[in-house]
């Protein structure tokens, strides 16, 4: 997943505070924050012998006002997958100085190369969930687990049917400063965790949206094991309107 830290507008909005979205994760019970969690749906077609928790949290330090959430078909996955319980989640955050509410959605897609077409259906799936929970050219941040990068064609896919921008490709691309750390000698062009968005018009305010800085986090051992096979990716980013 990743973070969204201290949003910053014309001034007013606080220099502290986070949101974070958290992807595949087993959390008992986190000891801050606001959160929102994918549950499981029906067992259709699993032999799991009692439903799984998806794994998706937002953390927010800042009030949820608004949260949906949608499990991917139960049907619509492949392989071990089948017991994930794979989904999206959408909030709506109102952070103190900001006068519109954030859009932030997290997801975890199916993994795999071969699986790549499910890969781009749960992604319609995912975009069609977020059109109906935000209005319609409303700012919104995509963030998660999405299993896919720019070489793939569910990213493809995705790019083209959503319009949104990607920190990634900008980190890539050197149009945002990045501290990045390959994983299994991988780099940014193979890093299945995204972070999107889009600018828009939100109660009345022409909005724009400006990645700063992004970094990876959680790239050190703790008592000699790595905290997850997924670096985590915090992004600083300026809004303006």
């Amino acid at each position: 997943g990743g973070a969204v830290p201290r949003p910053r507008g014309n001034g007013a909005a606080p220099e502290g505070g986070s949101v974070t979205n958290v992807s595949g994760a087993r959390l008992a019970r986190p000891d801050r924050g606001n959160r929102s969690k994918v549950r499981p749906d029906a067992q259709r077609g699993r032999p799991a012998a009692k439903p799984l928790n998806g794994g998706l949290w937002v953390l927010s330090d800042f009030p949820i006002v608004k949260s949906s959430k949608l499990a991917y078909d139960a049907l619509l996955c492949n392989s071990w997958d089948c017991w994930a319980n794979k989904g999206v989640q959408a909030t709506k955050i109102r952070v103190p100085g900001i006068p519109f509410d954030l859009v932030i959605a997290n997801t975890h897609t199916q993994a795999g190369e071969k699986a790549d077409p499910i890969r781009s259906k749960q992604l319609d799936i995912m975009w069609r969930f977020l059109n109906k929970f935000s209005e319609k050219d409303e700012p919104l941040f995509a963030i998660g687990d999405f299993n896919t990068y720019p070489s793939r064609l569910s990213y493809q896919h995705w790019m083209r049917g959503t319009g949104l921008t990607s920190v990634g490709d900008g980190c890539i691309n050197g149009q945002i400063g990045c501290k990045v750390v390959p994983r299994e000698n991988r780099g940014l062009e193979f890093n299945p965790d995204q972070h999107f968005y889009r600018a828009g018009r939100s109660n009345g305010y022409d909005v724009e949206i400006r990645p700063i800085y992004a970094e990876h986090l959680f790239v050190e051992p703790v008592k000699g094991r790595l905290l997850s096979d997924h670096w985590g990716m915090n992004v600083t980013y300026e809004l303006k309107w």
